[in-house]
């Protein structure tokens, strides 16, 4: 027949092929088999009532793979509702072979299927195909042209030249075994009625030859039993897996349980955790102020209230022995007690003093001793009850320069001292990283001078010659009571100081402070390169109540301005500077800043008075303690006094 007079061709029909080879075709890990899926073998076809030799030519050029290759169906028995895997790449060998790698699925079926393969069980290969271009050649009908569009596992063969690692050389004298071996059932199968026309419609082979309806009819006869088989399989599996879920949940929801116990467990580990370290912090607060050891409390689990009981049965064993000199001091002569042997009559007791020029001087270290014997952070409540609210200690304000990191020179001996004081650096030159042999930028630095002069600060304790009498060591509660007048007299002079010349802010509105006020003053202190960590807040009573009561962030987190524990002194602004209270600092103000650069000049040449002329009248006695001081604020940038606008 020539290649004019091309008639009908029947309509798709599939090949099959032989799988062997399969331990080496075969990844388990993922789940992938190496396939050859088609060759040039010869097929007997019945066209127009008369058998040719299908032969597809196959190579590169005359199969098209681009279905397969675009993710491809792998089916079994050509079932499209079979679906067990895809073909991940296919390709035309050199020996004119067909072969792609496929990818079983991990659903039941596909698993099934993938299984019988291993086992070497299932072993057919067939393909679909349409047919683009053919002609004949005496009893061959060549195919010149084809396109695979699926690959499929089946149980009946045709070709089985080809399947799972099959290398698929084939010899010539196959080529027309498949036509051998068909019976008389098969050839009648796959007659049609001719048709005149010469169209060229899509053709997909199978070795069985199968006519459409009888075809379908005996596949669904085969296959149904097969199907229901697996159906019940599968619903008696799903019972199977449905029992191990709950048998599995069951194991999950005690386990879910005991995890519940722990977890409620650690809540309560971290209450009491918390309780205790509440415990140990109140503790150390206390043992701070009162001086004492609370290593043994907090070990030995004491509540706060014992330790509180504790430290008042030990304060009144220490009043009791308050008076008790110890050996070494006894044989001291102090500046104080010279002057109160002498009020008291004795006009010999300044014989061994040195006389300065406005009274006797004081011994180097005489007031640091007097300080030392303080059973308290701050000195108060020192003195006896019973001469604190007559004369010796008058009600005076607890001092905070030891806490303002002030700089304190002493030992002057000019009559005026000269700090030199960095005042700018020129921006346009600083330290940087150079290249080998680049001339280094100098930086510019600018100073000035601050003069400190001494300045006279004096003060007196008037004290009744019937108290001096009464009193056992009335010299020690004389000089405590003087150092703690100068303590606050100082303090208030400080921040006198610094209000002066500190940086002038107001609040956004009138009569309103707001955590944005004390931020932007923060800020303004940050822009002058004052670090925020070495910053201190001091404020007045007035103002730390009203700190205290004002919400803080919206009152989102619960918190005020001013948050902290009163009892240990340990005082938040905004819970980010220390916040300290002073009287001496105006009202509905806040003094914020570093304070080391608030300096204190201490001359030498401090003299301690005795005056008994004066009120001689009334018995009294007036102790007079003179010294020479001055106060500089070095880098008035450094503190900001945040105002609250009329």
């Amino acid at each position: 027949m020539s290649k004019e007079a091309k008639p009908k061709l029947i309509k798709p029909q599939t090949r099959e092929i032989n799988v062997t080879q399969i331990s080496n075709a075969i990844d388990d890990s993922t789940r992938t088999v190496e396939i050859a899926f088609m060759s040039e073998e010869p097929v007997v076809r019945d066209i127009d009532g008369t058998l040719y030799n299908e032969i597809i030519l196959t190579t590169p050029d005359n199969v098209d793979l681009s279905r397969l290759n675009n993710g491809g169906a792998l089916l079994y028995n050509h079932n499209m509702d079979w679906l067990i895997g895809v073909v991940e790449n296919a390709r035309i060998d050199e020996d004119r072979v067909g072969r792609a790698l496929v990818r079983f699925s991990t659903g039941t079926f596909a698993d099934q299927k993938y299984k019988q393969v291993q086992e070497a069980v299932l072993t057919k290969i067939s393909f679909g195909y349409n047919i683009l271009d053919y002609y004949f050649e005496g009893n061959n009908l060549i195919v010149t042209r084809v396109q695979p569009y699926e690959i499929s596992f089946v149980s009946v063969p045709a070709d089985d030249s080809v399947g799972v690692g099959r290398s698929l050389n084939t010899e010539e004298n196959n080529a027309y075994k498949d036509y051998l071996k068909m019976d008389e059932k098969d050839i009648q199968e796959v007659q049609e009625p001719v048709e005149q026309e010469a169209v060229l419609e899509p053709v997909e082979e199978t070795v069985e030859a199968e006519t459409e309806t009888k075809a379908e009819e005996s596949v669904e006869e085969i296959v149904v039993p097969e199907v229901e088989v697996e159906l019940e399989v599968e619903r008696q599996l799903q019972e199977a897996k449905d029992a191990l879920k709950v048998a599995q949940r069951t194991i999950e929801v005690e386990s879910e349980l005991e995890e519940v116990r722990k977890q409620l467990q650690a809540i309560e580990d971290a209450k009491a955790e918390q309780l205790n370290k509440e415990r140990i912090r109140e503790i150390e607060s206390i043992a701070k102020v009162f001086e004492v050891d609370p290593s043994e409390a907090i070990n030995t689990n004491v509540s706060v209230e014992d330790f509180k009981r504790g430290i008042e049965t030990q304060k009144e064993k220490s009043n009791k022995n308050l008076n008790v000199k110890d050996d070494n001091k006894m044989k001291q002569k102090r500046t104080i007690d010279a002057l109160v042997e002498f009020a008291k009559g004795d006009h010999n007791a300044l014989n061994d003093l040195e006389m300065g020029s406005r009274g006797y001087a004081i011994a180097e270290g005489e007031f640091a001793l007097a300080r030392a014997n303080t059973t308290t952070v701050t000195a108060a409540g020192a003195i006896q009850t019973e001469y604190s609210d007559d004369f010796i200690r008058p009600l005076l304000a607890e001092s905070i320069l030891g806490r303002l990191g002030l700089e304190v020179l002493t030992g002057m001996n000019n009559r005026e001292f000269t700090i030199p004081r960095l005042t700018s650096l020129d921006d346009k030159a600083s330290f940087k990283f150079y290249n080998e042999g680049e001339a280094i930028a100098e930086t510019v630095a600018n100073f000035d001078n601050v003069v400190l002069k001494p300045r006279l600060f004096a003060g007196a304790i008037p004290v009744t010659k019937s108290l001096m009498l009464s009193s056992p060591d009335i010299g020690t509660w004389v000089q405590r009571a003087l150092l703690e007048n100068v303590a606050n007299s100082l303090e208030k002079e400080v921040i006198a100081e610094v209000e002066a010349t500190a940086t002038k802010m107001e609040t956004a509105a009138s009569g309103t402070l707001s955590d944005a006020d004390i931020e932007a003053a923060l800020q303004k202190l940050l822009e002058a390169n004052i670090r925020s960590r070495e910053c201190v807040a001091i404020v007045s009573p007035q103002m730390y109540a009203r700190l205290r009561q004002t919400a803080f962030l919206s009152n989102v987190a619960g918190v005020a301005l001013a948050q902290g524990m009163r009892f240990s002194d340990s005082q938040w602004l905004c819970e980010e500077m220390p916040l300290i209270v002073s009287t001496f600092v105006a009202d509905d103000t806040i003094l914020m800043g570093n304070f080391s650069f608030v300096t204190i000049a201490n001359w030498i040449g401090s003299t301690l008075d005795v005056d008994t002329t004066t009120y001689r009248s009334s018995l009294t006695t007036v102790f007079r303690n003179y010294h020479y001081l001055d106060i500089v604020q070095k880098h008035p940038e450094s503190v900001i006094q945040l105002k609250v606008k009329a």
